[in-house]
């Protein structure tokens, strides 16, 4: 399910990347507060930082938060759900775990440090597992490591993690799109052929899915105030891309959750937002007050309580 939480705008990453790259970090804003949404989606094709280094900033200065609200719109009792993480997605399946998804990038760690992590539920929140990697088999071993993960849950009651990736797996700001996985666990996932965007001019990143009545729904932000529109009946073969702007400034960096039938997008800075999709357009948006953070996971319960991950405003050092 930018955030980390804090997705760059296409145009300052063309332009910016090679000088973050050297300086050992990614394209990507500092203060959630002002268009946080994915400092990963920014990182494309950066080469992971060693766990342990802590000189160089970056989206590991930042934790996600999780928020609680009854109706959507108020949210409280923040707490941090993992320390040193970003780009949060959170679905609940079937048998009714929730599973919250997101980049990981924890302390003296090399093999999980930049990798997707998964954190499961089963009392609707209260006690969460340990992180846990994330398999794909099946990947490309040229592709560029997964990240920026959007869970969806298919009408089969199966798990679909889109992510962002590429296929030449350098530093070459190069093809870069969305591409997906179906598992039946959250966990242990199986690559699914081919890129689910195809942008002739544009890169794809930090996708936010959603299903809705048969019909998939896929956007992915650009510039403040432009997004990218796309549908599907099958959730992988997508339609043309479309490009639309809302007139302002608001960041399309950010998650789609189906409350009461309706299609709703919680989107980034400089407050978080939600837009519903109704007659084929999305309207005004409703600005949220309480939660302090970007790019925005979100899931409604069984109970009928909503549960927001968000990406935190950066830490002053990398310690905690």
């Amino acid at each position: 399910m930018l955030f980390l939480s804090m997705k760059i705008f296409r145009l300052s990453c063309s332009v910016l990347l090679t000088f973050f790259v050297l300086a050992g970090a990614g394209c990507s804003s500092t203060d959630p507060s002002n268009n946080v949404s994915s400092p990963n989606a920014a990182r494309v094709n950066q080469a992971p930082p060693l766990a342990n280094n802590q000189s160089t900033k970056g989206p590991w200065m930042n934790d996600v938060d999780i928020w609680w609200s009854e109706d959507g719109t108020t949210f409280e009792e923040s707490a941090v759900f993992e320390e040193r993480a970003g780009v949060p997605s959170i679905i609940q399946d079937a048998s009714g775990r929730l599973i919250a998804a997101f980049q990981w990038f924890p302390e003296n760690d090399d093999a999980a440090f930049d990798k997707i992590a998964v954190k499961i539920s089963e009392d609707e929140g209260q006690t969460w597992t340990e992180p846990q990697i994330i398999s794909i088999s099946g990947l490309p071993t040229n592709y560029q490591r997964p990240f920026d993960p959007t869970l969806v849950l298919t009408d089969d009651d199966r798990i679909r993690l889109y992510f962002t990736s590429n296929t030449t797996g350098t530093k070459m700001l190069e093809g870069v799109e969305i591409y997906s996985a179906i598992s039946t666990d959250g966990v242990n996932y199986v690559f699914e052929e081919g890129a689910r965007t195809a942008y002739a001019e544009e890169n794809a990143y930090d996708s936010a899915v959603g299903l809705l009545d048969g019909t998939w729904y896929l956007l992915t932000p650009g510039k403040p105030g432009e997004y990218f529109f796309q549908t599907s009946t099958d959730g992988l073969n997508f339609s043309e891309m479309e490009t639309f702007t809302s007139g302002d400034q608001r960041n399309w960096t950010g998650n789609m959750v189906v409350i009461d039938g309706v299609l709703r997008f919680y989107g980034s800075g400089p407050s978080l937002w939600f837009a519903e999709y109704r007659d084929n357009a999305w309207t005004e948006p409703t600005t949220l007050l309480s939660p302090i953070g970007g790019d925005p996971g979100i899931a409604q319960l069984d109970s009928g309580k909503f549960l927001l991950l968000t990406v935190s405003q950066p830490r002053r050092s990398a310690d905690r």
